[in-house]
């Protein structure tokens, strides 16, 4: 004879497992239609020993990555443009790096990957969705990007095309370059308006 509290559990049980399979998706492609032209993202990222202040604009095709630096310190200056056919092209590149290098940026700059491979329907799909502070995130797995022997994926905000964090794969965690959650503020300036002749 079967008691109704059995009953009960599996029932519950069949819930949760149905709740855990229709966790909420977005189509990237779709997302990525609705992604203005310009953002400028804010931020921090806590170091053991300092705290980097973070700045990462989009003007139409070119995305600036500013920041990464103790208080105090010169920051960093890296810049790509995104070429009609996909392609980055490296504007600035930060003292100390290279640029040269066939591998894409993985970091906060992989937010014009990402653009990039949409617009050239290399990246499509629907992928689900993960919150992180408020906002809602979107993280690609790097191999889809071009990006070799990853262990983090860059998590996209999904109303704006802003990578603000990464994924560690065997964790789940965000870690590497993260925008601490309560530092976040992203802002997306009206379109611009043609000057009067």
């Amino acid at each position: 004879m079967v008691k109704w509290w059995t009953l009960a559990i599996g029932v519950f049980g069949l819930t949760a497992a149905g709740a855990v399979d229709a966790a909420p998706t977005i189509d990237i492609a779709l997302a990525a239609a609705s992604w203005g032209p310009r953002f400028i993202l804010t931020g921090t990222k806590t170091e053991p020993t300092y705290i980097e202040h973070i700045r990462l604009d989009r003007d139409g095709d070119v995305f600036i990555l500013q920041g990464g630096a103790p208080a105090g310190m010169t920051p960093s200056r890296e810049s790509v443009a995104l070429g009609a056919g996909g392609a980055l092209r490296h504007l600035d590149c930060a003292i100390g790096m290279r640029c040269d290098t066939a591998e894409p940026p993985s970091g906060f700059l992989a937010s014009a990957v990402i653009l990039g491979a949409i617009r050239t329907q290399r990246l499509s799909g629907r992928f689900p969705i993960v919150a992180y502070g408020g906002f809602e995130l979107v993280c690609i797995p790097a191999e889809r990007l071009g990006i070799q022997n990853a262990v983090l994926d860059p998590c996209v905000e999904a109303h704006s095309g802003a990578v603000i964090a990464q994924r560690h794969r065997r964790s789940g965690e965000f870690d590497g370059p993260s925008l601490d959650p309560w530092s976040i503020n992203l802002s997306i300036p009206p379109p611009q308006l043609a000057s009067p002749k």
